[in-house]
């Protein structure tokens, strides 16, 4: 097996709390707010480029998905629904980036 060394991101405990709280105060529960974080954020976070990686808004941006629905963004969702995250995970992407 090949290993690849990459650099890995993660949140802090303030940055993770303020997540909650946002998704708290959308109605969700903790349990989903942890499934967010854990299946959904991280693993956006580190798919980003490592000079991107520092910010949440790019993770969260990817997440929520297009924000306008031109063609040519319709397009790109329709070639990636298959690996798109649920809606439920574009509704919490786009309540944490507006908090």
């Amino acid at each position: 097996a090949r290993l690849r060394e990459q650099a890995v991101w993660g949140l802090d405990c303030f940055c993770r709390r303020n997540v909650e709280m946002a998704l708290e105060v959308d109605g969700r529960e903790q349990s989903q707010a942890r499934e967010f974080i854990q299946k959904w954020l991280l693993p956006a976070i580190n798919r980003q480029a490592p000079d991107k990686a520092a910010y949440i808004e790019n993770a969260l941006n990817e997440l929520a998905g297009p924000k306008n629905n031109d063609d040519a963004d319709a397009a790109a969702a329709d070639a990636t629904a298959a690996a798109a995250p649920p809606a439920w995970v574009r509704a919490a992407a786009a309540t944490v980036a507006a908090a």
